[in-house]
């Protein structure tokens, strides 16, 4: 099973956060290799406790954002 998981930056918080619409796994990290290490070793287990397909393949989208003023 793929799951495509989104990691946006929060420039306000300065973390990266996730979210994936078919694996429920939320979590949140200074920097964004942390964060895709976080969920590489949380997403079985949340597959698992969730009854859902173990992952095969995690598909990360990143987003940053920052206003600048001119």
């Amino acid at each position: 099973m793929e799951y495509i998981v989104k990691c946006t930056w929060d420039p306000e918080a300065e973390v990266w956060w996730s979210e994936c619409n078919d694996l429920p796994i939320g979590l949140e990290s200074d920097t964004l290799d942390g964060l895709i290490k976080e969920i590489m070793i949380a997403a079985p287990d949340v597959a698992e406790l969730n009854n859902l397909p173990q992952p095969k393949t995690l598909l990360f989208i990143t987003e940053a954002r920052k206003e600048v003023l001119v």
